[in-house]
């Protein structure tokens, strides 16, 4: 298959859940796909389904024609259902395809060893701010694969926020960081608004305070050569109220609880990947 005009070839979703809905709203909102070279299917799921068909995409659960003539299949499956599905559409999928998949733990390796020789992949990881079109999004790419086929991931994943390419080896940290990583926020957001309760505010004015406050923050950050330590600095005087807030929390260990959080979810990536290699097997043709 020749890749120079893959962007103009239909894209499988092989998942139909809340990842692959806000991956087609990016997409048809920057108007990269249309409607009619866009398909989806899934395992059972047909009220899920349903919802694509209403947006005039083609949904069906025979792969086989699913993948008739598709550039680009996007794997969004739970790492629990990823080999099943790369089971499933191996013996559709033909040299020069590109199969992005977002599965965490999901090694480039063990993808390899269940597709056809000759498919070009990616291992992406997303995060679930995708739903608004803010997504923080990683992804590597295996050896060999055409400039054309990096190109257009990074079109299909800047659909729904920001795309950025890294080495394989760092996409276990990056799962931990960033695809986790809203799960932290809203973590320290669901304490923040506790905090203000107890304080005395009323809960509506607390998470309303709460909130606008992260995404304010979030926003200063995000300024050109914003630095989250001069921030922290030029809002907390000496013996003020920051100061003494920030004095408590790290008596309480703040900082070693994120970072080892984020270890954590680090190590617990690399097992998933791991559990998945060990129970794949090699690709047989027919299989």
């Amino acid at each position: 298959m020749d890749t120079s005009n893959i962007s103009k070839l239909p894209v499988v979703l092989w998942g139909a859940g809340n990842l692959a809905w806000s991956l087609v709203g990016g997409i048809l909102r920057r108007q990269a796909i249309a409607p009619s070279n866009l398909r989806v299917t899934n395992l059972s799921d047909e009220y899920r389904l349903g919802r694509f068909r209403a947006l005039g995409l083609r949904c069906s659960r025979e792969r086989a024609t699913l993948l008739d003539g598709a550039g680009t299949v996007v794997l969004l499956v739970k790492p629990q259902d990823a080999l099943t599905a790369l089971g499933g559409m191996a013996a559709g999928l033909r040299p020069g395809m590109l199969l992005i998949s977002a599965v965490a733990g999901l090694e480039l390796d063990t993808v390899r060893s269940l597709v056809p020789p000759g498919v070009h992949l990616v291992r992406a990881m997303p995060n679930t701010s995708s739903q608004v079109g803010q997504a923080a999004t990683a992804f590597a790419v295996a050896p060999g694969i055409p400039v054309a086929c990096v190109d257009w991931t990074r079109v299909l994943l800047q659909t729904v926020g920001t795309a950025h390419m890294v080495d394989e080896s760092q996409l276990d940290a990056v799962t931990a960081v960033s695809g986790s990583g809203p799960a932290y926020f809203y973590y320290f957001c669901e304490s923040l608004i506790k905090a203000a309760e107890q304080a005395g505010l009323e809960s509506g004015l607390a998470r309303s305070l709460a909130v606008q406050t992260l995404h304010g923050a979030a926003a200063m950050l995000a300024e050109p050569g914003a630095d989250p330590a001069a921030l922290r600095a030029a809002v907390t005087s000496a013996r003020g109220t920051t100061e003494a807030g920030l004095e408590a929390m790290a008596q309480h260990r703040l900082p070693d609880a994120v970072i080892q959080g984020v270890l954590s979810a680090t190590a617990r990536a690399r097992e998933l990947g791991s559990h998945l290699s060990s129970n794949s097997q090699p690709h047989r043709p027919g299989r």
